[in-house]
Protein backbone atom coordinates (compact mmCIF):
# COMPACT_ATOMS: atom_id res chain seq x y z
CA UNK A 1 0.00 0.00 0.00
CA UNK A 2 1.65 3.43 -0.75
CA UNK A 3 1.21 6.11 2.38
CA UNK A 4 1.18 9.72 1.63
CA UNK A 5 2.89 11.77 4.42
CA UNK A 6 0.20 14.73 5.38
CA UNK A 7 2.17 17.77 5.79
CA UNK A 8 0.59 19.84 8.65
CA UNK A 9 2.72 23.07 8.21
CA UNK A 10 0.74 25.82 7.18
CA UNK A 11 1.25 26.37 3.34
CA UNK A 12 3.05 29.71 3.26
CA UNK A 13 5.72 27.48 5.42
CA UNK A 14 5.52 24.68 3.06
CA UNK A 15 6.26 26.72 -0.06
CA UNK A 16 9.24 28.68 1.30
CA UNK A 17 10.46 25.08 2.14
CA UNK A 18 9.64 24.19 -1.26
CA UNK A 19 11.30 27.23 -2.80
CA UNK A 20 14.42 26.78 -0.57
CA UNK A 21 14.88 23.61 -1.81
CA UNK A 22 14.42 23.66 -5.65
CA UNK A 23 14.67 27.24 -6.44
CA UNK A 24 11.93 30.14 -7.25
CA UNK A 25 11.91 28.96 -11.22
CA UNK A 26 11.31 25.32 -11.11
CA UNK A 27 8.85 25.69 -8.53
CA UNK A 28 7.02 29.03 -10.46
CA UNK A 29 7.39 26.66 -13.43
CA UNK A 30 5.45 23.89 -11.89
CA UNK A 31 2.77 25.79 -10.79
CA UNK A 32 2.03 27.61 -14.41
CA UNK A 33 2.18 24.45 -16.00
CA UNK A 34 -0.51 22.75 -13.89
CA UNK A 35 -2.34 25.60 -14.07
CA UNK A 36 -2.20 25.83 -17.76
CA UNK A 37 -2.82 22.05 -17.80
CA UNK A 38 -5.95 21.79 -15.76
CA UNK A 39 -7.71 24.21 -17.87
CA UNK A 40 -7.65 21.62 -20.59
CA UNK A 41 -9.03 18.66 -18.59
CA UNK A 42 -11.46 16.35 -20.66
CA UNK A 43 -15.28 16.75 -19.36
CA UNK A 44 -16.51 14.46 -16.95
CA UNK A 45 -17.97 11.48 -18.52
CA UNK A 46 -21.55 11.09 -18.23
CA UNK A 47 -23.14 8.13 -16.83
CA UNK A 48 -24.92 6.49 -19.95
CA UNK A 49 -21.30 6.56 -21.58
CA UNK A 50 -19.76 3.74 -18.94
CA UNK A 51 -19.73 0.12 -19.38
CA UNK A 52 -22.11 -2.31 -17.29
CA UNK A 53 -19.35 -3.24 -15.40
CA UNK A 54 -18.60 0.29 -14.04
CA UNK A 55 -22.25 1.53 -13.56
CA UNK A 56 -22.90 -1.28 -11.16
CA UNK A 57 -19.53 -0.83 -8.95
CA UNK A 58 -20.81 2.49 -8.56
CA UNK A 59 -24.85 1.08 -8.10
CA UNK A 60 -26.03 1.57 -11.26
CA UNK A 61 -28.01 -0.71 -12.97
CA UNK A 62 -26.89 -2.03 -16.32
CA UNK A 63 -27.93 0.25 -19.62
CA UNK A 64 -28.74 -2.19 -21.27
CA UNK A 65 -30.91 -4.87 -20.52
CA UNK A 66 -29.75 -8.64 -21.73
CA UNK A 67 -31.50 -11.58 -21.96
CA UNK A 68 -30.98 -14.37 -19.90
CA UNK A 69 -29.86 -18.15 -21.18
CA UNK A 70 -32.73 -19.80 -19.70
CA UNK A 71 -34.98 -17.28 -22.02
CA UNK A 72 -33.31 -18.35 -25.09
CA UNK A 73 -35.10 -20.74 -27.26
Amino acid sequence: MNAIPVDNRPPDIAVRDLIDRHGLRPILIAVLGLALHRGHDPAPRRAEALSDHLRRDIGLPPATERRQYWELK
